[in-house]
């Protein structure tokens, strides 16, 4: 069973709405990757925007689930649409389930896609195995939650570095304020794995995690305006 968190109720319909100022925000940092490849024609630019779209489909899949949760009409239908087909299964959630798996798996793959390009890596089925054993973890573990925001928090903390190593090497005030907006990030999944201490928790994760796609989002519109 995939153990879904809940925020606040006082914080009921804002939290949807700052995931679809996410799934804008992240729907332009893709466009903007895509249009630095249009540039460079660089394919590492263009598995940029792929991952981006990975994770801007992924904040999309929980802004319909906030919808079924928080929506007692819509909710009503979904589960009556999802008996119909499921009934043998016994998962009268299956929505819930589905939604929320969904969105870890697509975050962790764009997450995971990025710190592929930063890395250089040279074997391409590396991504292939990493996803498929954090499948199998979001799916079967019994701290789903925890373990998903402990590997986004891995992941980020893996972008962080190797950007800022970079700009060690070669300064780019670009590169310097990815780093930082991945940094934001990485500080926002911290701070979602204390929600099982309280709530509010995930209001500042929430909170911070927006704060690093904007930065991201100026960052790489800053790189396009250069171009």
């Amino acid at each position: 069973m995939i153990r879904i968190r809940f925020s606040p109720q006082w914080f009921y319909g804002y939290d949807a709405a700052i995931d679809i100022i996410s799934v804008i925000v992240i729907t332009l940092i893709a466009y903007y990757a895509y249009k630095i490849y249009t540039y460079s024609g660089r394919k590492t630019d263009k598995w940029f925007a792929y991952s981006f779209v990975a994770m801007a489909l992924a904040f999309l899949s929980k802004v319909l689930m906030n919808v079924i949760i928080y929506y007692p009409k819509v909710n009503e239908v979904v589960f009556e649409a999802v008996n119909l087909t499921l009934e043998y299964t016994g998962e009268s959630r299956a929505a819930y389930v589905l939604g929320f798996a969904l969105y870890r798996f697509l975050m962790l793959f764009g997450l995971y896609g990025i710190y592929y390009i930063v890395t250089k890596s040279q074997n391409r089925f590396d991504i292939l195995i990493t996803m498929g054993l954090s499948s199998i973890i979001i799916l079967f573990s019994s701290s789903q939650y925890f373990v998903f925001h402990v590997a986004s928090a891995l992941i980020s903390a893996g972008i962080v570095y190797n950007y800022l190593w970079h700009y060690r090497s070669k300064k780019s005030k670009e590169r310097l304020y990815v780093g930082y907006a991945f940094a934001a990030v990485f500080f926002s999944q911290l701070v979602f794995i204390l929600t099982i201490f309280h709530d509010y928790f995930y209001v500042t994760g929430q909170t911070i995690q927006l704060i690093g796609f904007l930065f991201l989002s100026y960052s790489f519109y800053s790189i396009v305006v250069k171009k």
